[in-house]
């Protein structure tokens, strides 16, 4: 799903493109890390990205380095889904799309930003009594916060002005 503070013309063939390149690319069981000094599109970066302290606005500013109007990819997840996170970013950033994760726990943050990738923590990873269990039902306290917690965070990126695309770290887009 794509979410926008734009009108909802705009944007969407680059959106779909950007959904093409990207998620067509996304295999499942691939665990491939590029190396942290790679940029997201492959060529030398002009600037040095902001530092990632676990903040949602430094993270963005670095995945969408134009500012507010930019489009990111946005997936969560935890330390049990970090070969899949790993999936997801090595996939961006071979495509070139502004991608950003949003961790879960304060590990998942760790191992993402050791191995370069754009990540912050969420309200749940700075909630020391929250702890997601994948096993739950969807209908489980964990789960409910989860989803709660990931819609709300949509919501604040596109209150800061950027489009959001929002995709879980399983699914593989073929086509628009």
């Amino acid at each position: 799903s794509v979410y926008t503070s734009r009108s909802p013309g705009m944007r969407s063939r680059t959106v779909g493109l950007l959904a093409l390149s990207v998620l067509c690319l996304l295999w499942v069981n691939t665990r491939v890390m590029l190396p942290a000094s790679a940029s997201p599109s492959g060529s030398a970066q002009l600037r040095e990205p902001p530092p990632l302290d676990g903040e949602l606005e430094p993270a963005l500013a670095r995945a969408a380095p134009g500012g507010p109007g930019g489009l990111v990819v946005l997936t969560f997840g935890d330390k049990g889904y970090f070969a899949a996170l790993s999936n997801f970013v090595a996939h961006a950033r071979a495509a070139g799309v502004p991608y950003l994760v949003g961790a879960v726990d304060a590990d998942a943050f760790r191992e993402l930003t050791l191995h370069g990738a754009t990540a912050y923590l969420t309200p749940l990873a700075r909630d020391a009594a929250y702890a997601f269990n994948p096993s739950n039902s969807h209908d489980s306290n964990s789960w409910v916060r989860f989803a709660r917690m990931r819609t709300g965070e949509v919501a604040r990126i596109v209150r800061l002005g950027y489009a959001v695309m929002h995709s879980d770290t399983d699914v593989a887009w073929l086509r628009d």
